[in-house]
């Protein structure tokens, strides 16, 4: 586990009293409450643990256990969840694919109107997660679960100042049900993110906060903001940044 401030926050979470008989979580229930609120997650023909394949797990002390679930490769726009397991409760959560750009309200981008709205939003989600679990104390129980979330389960990087060419570099997206975008317009785009991150990684001269995460897989970077002081409750600030660029390619 990486020494980050507790303050560090984290990723969208539905509470859902879902348990078997004997007290234990119940994941297929949690799994299908959260497709029947959020209807652009595929919905399965069997189990919902069938088709959201577990991908990666996580524990965090005695208590508690986070699972990465994710739709088959084979899909057209894949969609994963993110399972909670604390104590005897359980939060299914989705980590909705680019597409769905409302629900991760990316800087200095725009929102698809063919695309089905989330009607929520990544920092309005997290926020309603870690005060529902009960996380959200002044001892700093939500940054310890969130930077698990981030680097163990995501399996994310850190952003330091070295990586600015990496940053900026293109990386193509094909998803033919999505317009085609300007590979110029892509570049100015990354430009402006990585001057936003570097302008808050240093808010004052002589000082470093690193508070930015690149989840490369899902071209994704996250930056939170570090302005809650020790001892209090978490408010979570987080701006987020897209990475990837659509492109259609044409094969010969």
């Amino acid at each position: 586990m990486l020494p980050f401030s507790r303050f560090l926050p984290f990723l969208v979470f539905i509470q859902f009293s879902c348990q078997h008989k004997d007290g234990m979580p119940n994941i297929d229930a949690s799994l299908s409450k959260l497709i029947e609120r959020f209807p652009q997650l595929p919905k399965p023909t069997s189990q919902p643990t069938g088709f959201y394949k577990l991908v990666r797990t996580v524990t965090l002390g005695a208590k508690t256990e986070l699972q990465l679930r994710s739709t088959p490769d084979t899909l057209d726009d894949p969609q994963s969840v993110v399972t909670v397991l604390y104590q005897n409760r359980i939060y299914s959560l989705p980590l909705f694919s680019n597409a769905y750009r409302d629900y991760w309200n990316f800087s200095f981008d725009t929102i698809f109107t063919s695309v089905k709205p989330t009607n929520t939003t990544f920092q309005k989600e997290l926020q309603t997660c870690i005060d529902t679990l009960g996380l959200n104390d002044t001892m700093g129980t939500a940054g310890r679960l969130i930077n698990e979330m981030l680097i163990s389960l995501l399996q994310c990087r850190v952003v330091y100042d070295g990586d600015s060419s990496e940053m900026k570099g293109l990386r193509s997206y094909s998803n033919y049900s999505l317009p085609e975008e300007d590979s110029d317009s892509c570049q100015k785009r990354l430009e402006k993110t990585w001057n936003a991150l570097f302008k808050e990684m240093h808010p004052e001269n002589y000082k470093l906060v690193r508070n930015a995460f690149w989840d490369e897989k899902n071209g994704r970077i996250y930056q939170f903001d570090y302005s809650e002081r020790r001892r209090q409750l978490l408010t979570i600030g987080v701006r987020v940044y897209r990475q990837d660029c659509i492109l259609h390619f044409i094969s010969l």
